[in-house]
């Protein structure tokens, strides 16, 4: 798997299973290097449509951009007008694992009392 996918995951899962440090960096570099040659290659093969994607977009960039700016500004307005953001849903999470703490807390504290209470009864009779 190094060879094919040097990743940062595969190489964490190499590394866990105590892979060689020899093979792991002879598979790592020849698995970079096809991958960077075939990279190389895909290029040549599509060398036209990936020119004309480009001359596309250089020559359109200021309507693309303006397109861009339109649809971020859609997309907010559209969130706004639903009520909440994804953001600000994000920072209410916080405040909600905080109240959940709390509520847990309280809920130890209340068990640890029982068990107190439960102790006190036994010693008394």
């Amino acid at each position: 798997m190094v060879a094919i996918a040097p990743n940062s995951y595969i190489c964490l899962f190499a590394g866990a299973a105590r892979m060689p440090v020899a093979a792991f960096f002879s598979l790592n570099l020849l698995g970079t290097a096809v991958r960077l040659y075939l990279i190389r290659r895909f290029g040549v093969a599509f060398e036209n449509p990936i020119d004309w994607v480009l001359d596309f977009i250089a020559r359109y960039r200021y309507q693309l951009l303006v397109i861009s700016v339109l649809l971020v500004v859609l997309s907010i307005w559209s969130e706004r007008r639903q009520g909440e953001s994804k953001v600000q849903a994000l920072g209410k999470l916080e405040d909600e694992l905080e109240e959940g703490e709390r509520e847990i807390e309280g809920e130890r504290e209340i068990e640890a009392e029982r068990e107190i209470e439960a102790e006190r009864e036994d010693d008394a009779t």
